[in-house]
């Protein structure tokens, strides 16, 4: 993954997307984050991997009638409900008016497009980061008494982004990266430095965690031995207590 940096004020984007070796986040963390959000969606185009359309030549534009059919069959597979279409295109409206308000782009720049800009991610990411981190762009600490949304709402933003880039416009759940010509191409929400700073913000990555057959394994025989299988009374404890004894394996 490459990521070209130009915003030296953004001390704080650039400790998560870009850390120092010594600092380097769990790479199995971020590939899981990655998996999880490639889910999210499905291509809306046939695209392979150089992003090229096989059903349009290059040489030519989609007549009216087509564009009228493709714009009804992607409203007919949208994917999520009605109520979640409209959130996600709440949050790409606010995605936008941040980036210009911050000058990152100027009001006329097609942000959300087929052609992400190639700073993409690092704009994903310091949305997300303004937001709902309690960390200021500039790397500062945000007041404790400052409203910030939650990691929840965090994960929304970045399935919004995933949602318009790789639904709206087609770019699938291609993963953000470097072709043979140098230019960057893919889902820029499906990228590492964007995955980076969720693992990172302070809260496990749930995206994504496989289920093995050999961890179900494990866990049929842990819950089948005599001391955990036995029904007994469980005393009333805190959370944060005991969290590897709890309600027996019947329960579990």
């Amino acid at each position: 993954m490459s990521l070209k940096i130009t915003l030296p004020a953004f001390a704080g984007v650039r400790c998560f997307v870009a850390p120092p070796e010594s600092d380097s986040i769990e790479e199995q963390e971020a590939e899981d984050d990655l998996e999880g959000e490639k889910d999210l969606i499905f291509p809306t185009t046939c695209q392979d991997a150089s992003g090229e359309d096989k059903n349009i030549s290059s040489s030519s534009k989609p007549t009216p009638s087509f564009a009228k059919l493709q714009d009804t069959v992607l409203q007919a597979s949208k994917g999520v409900t009605e109520g979640t279409d409209n959130e996600y295109m709440r949050l790409k409206a606010q995605c936008h008016a941040f980036s210009v308000g911050k000058r990152l782009i100027e009001a006329r720049d097609p942000f959300f497009s087929a052609v992400p800009h190639e700073n993409a991610p690092l704009y994903i990411t310091a949305w997300i980061m303004h937001q709902c981190d309690s960390v200021n762009l500039d790397g500062s600490e945000k007041d404790v008494n400052q409203e910030r949304s939650t990691y929840a709402h965090a994960q929304k933003m970045r399935a919004a982004m995933t949602y318009v880039f790789g639904h709206i416009h087609g770019l699938g759940t291609l993963p953000w990266h470097k072709d043979s010509a140098g230019k960057m191409v893919g889902n820029p929400s499906v990228s590492v430095a964007v995955s980076s700073y969720m693992v990172q913000a302070g809260e496990t990555a749930t995206s994504a965690r496989a289920i093995t057959s050999k961890k179900l394994y494990d866990l049929y025989h842990f819950n089948h031995r005599e001391e955990n299988w036995k029904i007994r009374e469980m005393a009333s404890r805190k959370k944060s207590e005991a969290t590897e004894d709890w309600g027996g394996g019947q329960t579990r």
